[in-house]
């Protein structure tokens, strides 16, 4: 579901380029004409390290390394409105316009597996509220940097006012940093289905959702485990070894009522 009105109450270009009537085809990204999505995805539970009981969040994630990576891929976004080819000459004047970038995250939920964070809880909210205010910052910043740096997204002359009450007053950064951002978005929260896949981690912000299960497609049938619920069950997996992996995934199933009370699955969870 998705509320337009909502959507344009948060709409920092209304001045120069109107209302957003539509989103992108798998919902995340809502989009002017002819924009495009530009996304990419870090990897949240890479940042946990193993400090004292390994539940404090100040301790137990890497925030400095975190602020190096979300400025890192915010310029690697950028670049690739440089570096892309578009199928029409006006989507490609748009790109150039607004310079959209869409940093997101994946591996939320197992971040939480590590913290001894139950997903859906009040401390769950908190973290997460916590974790994309400062993905947000960062990213911003290094925006503002770029903008710095290499100009300002052309589109922003006409948005400036809006702009400035948004960086400033919501996001809050200084009055004292100039107002040079180089895109006119810099993260969205994408689903990452295939890619969380490949990277091993939880996909987006979202559940795990399931601990082993079969997957059949156009590639044929391969059974996943999650290699921490493996793990909880005293399971080691060989990520190599499709046997492992099946054995594995068979164990987790007969014992899933043995895990922590902490590893709550997408099956788990209710709508209150």
């Amino acid at each position: 579901i998705i509320f337009i009105d909502e959507v344009n109450r948060h709409n920092h270009m209304m001045n120069s380029m109107g209302p957003i009537r539509a989103c992108n085809p798998c919902g995340e990204q809502q989009l002017h004409f002819n924009n495009s999505c530009n996304l990419g995805s870090i990897d949240l539970s890479k940042f946990y390290r193993e400090v004292g009981d390994g539940k404090d969040w100040d301790e137990c994630v890497n925030w400095e390394k975190l602020a190096h990576v979300t400025h890192l891929t915010t310029r690697f976004l950028d670049n690739v409105v440089d570096a892309g080819h578009f199928p029409l000459p006006e989507i490609d004047d748009v790109v150039q316009r607004t310079r959209p970038v869409g940093l997101g995250i994946m591996g939320f939920a197992d971040l939480c597996l590590k913290l001894g964070i139950t997903y859906g809880e009040e401390d769950s909210i908190q973290f997460i509220d916590k974790m994309m205010g400062f993905v947000r910052r960062e990213a911003w910043k290094a925006s503002l940097d770029l903008g710095a740096e290499k100009g300002v997204f052309p589109e922003l002359e006409a948005n400036k006012d809006a702009y400035a009450d948004f960086i400033y007053d919501e996001i809050g950064i200084s009055r004292d940093v100039p107002l040079t951002p180089r895109n006119y978005e810099v993260t969205t929260i994408a689903p990452t289905g295939t890619i969380s896949l490949v990277a091993e981690t939880s996909s987006g912000l979202e559940p795990n959702f399931s601990w082993a299960y079969v997957r059949r497609d156009t590639l044929g049938e391969r059974y996943y485990v999650h290699p921490l619920a493996a793990k909880a069950l005293g399971k080691e997996v060989d990520q190599l070894d499709p046997d492992s992996i099946k054995e594995a995934a068979e164990y987790v199933v007969e014992h899933e009522d043995e895990l922590p009370s902490h590893f709550i699955s997408a099956m788990d969870i209710t709508s209150h």
